[in-house]
C-alpha cells in the first residue's frame, strides 16, 4: 500500500510538472500569443536615432521655444505640457517617413493637440456615397 502512495505521488508530481512546462512551452501556439508583445514603431532603432538627432539639432540651433505656440520648451523633463517632443511634419499615418527632414521639435501640448485635431478632421470626413448606382 505504501508503494501505491509513492507511485501516485510521483505520478501527480510528474503530471503537475507537465502542466507547468506546457504553460511555458514556446512551441505551444496558445502560449505564443501571451508571450509575444506587439512592438511600437516609435521603439525602433531608426526612430530613436532620428528623434535624438532632431533634439540635438534643435538644441544646437538654440530652439528653446515651441514653433507652434512659442512657449519655452523643457528638454530635461518628459511628459510635461512644455516638454520638447519630436513631431512628424507629415504624420506617419498619412505616409510621412521617419527621417530628420520630416521632423520638427515642438512642445508636448502642441504635439498632442495637433494629433487630436488631425484625427478629428479624418474622423468627420462624412459618409461617402457609392459611385455606382443601380436602378432597381
Amino acid at each position: 500500500m505504501h508503494n501505491t502512495h509513492s507511485h501516485n505521488s510521483a505520478h501527480t508530481t510528474a503530471h503537475n510538472n507537465t502542466q507547468h512546462n506546457d504553460v511555458h512551452n514556446t512551441n505551444n501556439p496558445a502560449s505564443e500569443s501571451t508571450n509575444t508583445m506587439a512592438t511600437s514603431r516609435t521603439g525602433t532603432g531608426k526612430w530613436k536615432r532620428v528623434r535624438k538627432q532632431a533634439i540635438n539639432n534643435a538644441i544646437a540651433n538654440e530652439q528653446f521655444n515651441c514653433l507652434e505656440c512659442g512657449t519655452h520648451m523643457d528638454y530635461d523633463h518628459s511628459l510635461q505640457p512644455n516638454s520638447a517632443e519630436v513631431d512628424h511634419i507629415v504624420p506617419y499615418a498619412l505616409g510621412g517617413k521617419d527621417t530628420i527632414e520630416n521632423t520638427r521639435v515642438i512642445c508636448r501640448y502642441c504635439n498632442q493637440t495637433r494629433f487630436a485635431r488631425e484625427k478629428q478632421k479624418r474622423k468627420h470626413a462624412g459618409r461617402l456615397e457609392p459611385e455606382t448606382k443601380i436602378d432597381w
